[in-house]
């Protein structure tokens, strides 16, 4: 069974703009062609694609560092 995924444009989230002051969301063309590019990609992936993607990733993203606040260790 394919599962239907709703961009988040098309979902019911008003939450940020009934705030006063809140700048207005412009629509973007080339984030909306990307996500639907990434969505095709993920959506043909193989169940075994999946899980290789899944376990690579710390690998994928090692050279991100996370910032530490005051506190952490």
């Amino acid at each position: 069974m394919m599962r239907e995924f709703k961009a988040a444009k098309e979902q019911d989230v008003d939450a940020a703009s009934a705030k006063s002051g809140f700048p207005a969301m412009t629509p973007s063309a080339s984030a909306d062609k990307s996500f639907a590019r990434e969505l095709e990609r993920v959506q043909n992936l193989s169940i075994e694609a999946r899980i290789l993607e899944a376990l690579t990733m710390q690998q994928r993203f090692d050279w991100l560092n996370p910032v530490l606040c005051d506190g952490e260790s």
